[in-house]
């Protein structure tokens, strides 16, 4: 039996964009109307649930709660820090407000 392949929304990156994440702020690498994917200093637990606000220059505040759906470390070299301090955060929305997902479709 073949499953059909769904497709993921777009992800958009926002230059600007900053995220607080428990108590840093951390940079946003891209977004889209499900998660974002964040770089920060730290490494949390997967699974964990945190409340969010995501910073756009654009459309200002979102309040937002996410989940930790995956986190390596960042080897890219893009971050402020070295490499082996930096973490890369797939986050998912859990519920996003109309408001908030009105303003995440518009990204």
């Amino acid at each position: 039996m073949v499953l059909p392949m769904r497709q993921r929304p777009p992800r958009i990156a926002v230059s600007g964009a900053h995220m607080r994440f428990a108590s840093t702020v951390a940079d946003v690498v891209n977004v889209s109307p499900t998660g974002a994917l964040v770089r920060l200093r730290f490494k949390p637990r997967l699974g964990g649930e945190w409340p969010l606000v995501l910073d756009l220059p654009t459309a200002g505040h979102l309040w937002l709660n996410g989940r930790v759906v995956g986190c390596h470390q960042d080897s890219s070299g893009r971050g402020t820090l070295p490499r082996s301090t930096e973490y890369l955060l797939g986050l998912a929305f859990i519920q996003p407000s109309e408001g908030a997902q009105a303003v995440l479709s518009m990204t």
